[in-house]
């Protein structure tokens, strides 16, 4: 009985040690499996890109006017005579009236001297001293030819000039319309791409490219034809006319 209980911690460790041993296989096991399933699949980013030229444009100007509050009533009928003769000579480049749209006339006081700007109760601006008030009319043109707004845009401010009107705030967006067409067409290309880089990282360990496993859209911009800025949450460049339109696609692929 005594040599028992003397033997009983020997078992006990020796136990021990046989069931880590066991653990230490099946985790050696797990591990290898590990590594031959990731040995199996590869995982390729893919792009695709292609320059298209815009479709529409988006061209946003102000008339002004700065009257004193005597002619304030005069200076408001001079505006829209301003805003008329702008329209008129729109329509004669070739926009159409449904494309031209007019904001409501804003009014702002400008006081001769900072020190004396305030306002009311209201949140309006007023003159502690002497002051004049500026008159302001947006027009916003919404139009397909995109190609030739950058240069009516200029022709318009130059005439309007020589009416003696101002023009400030003049600003061109472009846009192109067609882009979910030409989304899933660059997805495609990108994932070609993806495959073909696919190839060539198996090739060089020996290995044959299998099925595709998984593909998921990454980033999804527009940006100007010469640029190489990235965007992690992808953009949207409406400066400029020519844009370059690029899609990027995340795949794995199986390996043999």
């Amino acid at each position: 009985m005594f040599s028992y209980l003397k033997s009983t911690p020997v078992v006990f460790a020796t136990l021990i040690g046989a069931i880590a041993f066991l653990i230490g296989i099946a985790l050696a096991f797990n591990g290898l499996q590990s590594i031959r399933s990731l040995d199996k699949t590869i995982s390729v980013t893919g792009s695709a890109e292609k320059i298209v030229e815009s479709d529409s444009a988006k061209w946003s100007l102000s008339i002004t006017r700065s009257v004193s509050s005597e002619n304030l009533r005069e200076g408001s009928t001079a505006l829209q005579s301003d805003v008329k003769k702008v329209t008129e000579y729109l329509i004669t480049k070739g926009i159409t009236g449904s494309s031209i749209e007019r904001a409501p006339t804003e009014t702002q006081v400008v006081c001769f001297s900072a020190s004396d700007a305030n306002y009311d109760r209201f949140g309006n601006r007023v003159c502690a001293g002497e002051g004049s008030y500026l008159l302001s009319s947006r027009i916003v043109v919404n139009t397909d030819k995109a190609k030739e707004i950058s240069d009516i845009s200029q022709q318009t401010t130059e005439y309007a000039l020589s009416q003696g009107i101002t023009v400030t705030n003049s600003s061109v967006e472009f846009f192109y319309n067609k882009l979910t067409d030409l989304r899933v067409e660059l997805l495609g290309a990108a994932t070609e791409n993806a495959k073909l880089r696919a190839e060539q990282i198996a090739k060089s360990t020996g290995k044959k490219l299998g099925n595709l496993q998984s593909a998921s859209m990454g980033v999804f911009q527009v940006t100007s034809k010469q640029s190489v800025d990235f965007s992690d949450y992808g953009s949207y460049d409406t400066s400029t006319y020519e844009k370059k339109v690029t899609a990027i696609v995340r795949t794995a692929f199986s390996l043999r």
